[in-house]
Order: structure tokens, then sequence, then C-alpha cells
């Protein structure tokens, strides 16, 4: 099987921030290389908890880790300076 082509905005992704808004919750997520990639975190209803969005994306990071790089990785989450905010540190899962 062979993996998709690599976007242009980064490598492997570092961390990743999700926090709510009005319209939803978002996530921000830092590359290795130094890109950023902001949206919403796909596939969760607004008015969704904390632990469902986090989830969510988790899932993302991880299968685009494997999908666009080969990589598994992990994330463990803190609380942000912001209410209800998660950060997360993505680091390469060891074999």
């Amino acid at each position: 099987m062979s993996r998709s082509r690599a976007p242009s905005w980064g490598g492997v992704p570092r961390q990743i921030t999700v926090y709510p808004t009005p319209g939803g919750w978002r996530q921000s997520i830092v590359m290795e290389g130094g890109g950023r990639v902001c949206g919403g975190v796909a596939g969760v209803p607004v008015d969704a908890g904390e632990s469902e969005a986090r989830s969510a994306a988790h899932a993302m990071v991880e299968g685009l880790a494997m999908e666009f790089h080969g990589v598994a990785v992990e994330i463990v989450w803190s609380w942000a300076d912001e209410p209800a905010a998660w950060n997360g540190v993505v680091s390469r899962r060891e074999s």
C-alpha cells in the first residue's frame, strides 16, 4: 500500500490545540517543519463536550501522520490557558 502524497504545509504534527468557539470546536496543529494548519474539528457537533472534540482531533492527527508520513504517533493532553481548551504534545510512537 502506498502512502498519500504529503501536503506542502509541513511535516509530522508536533503539537495540537483544541478549543471551543461559538461556531463549534476548532483545532490548530503545528508541524515539525514549522507549518500550521487550523480549522474546525470535523464530525463534531457544535454542542459536543471537550472529550468528544479531543477524541476526534486525536484520531484525525493519528490518521494523517500514518497516511502521509507512515509514522504512528501518540498525543499527551493537558489543559490549555483558555477555558475548555486542550493542548496536545504529539510524539512518534515507539515500535
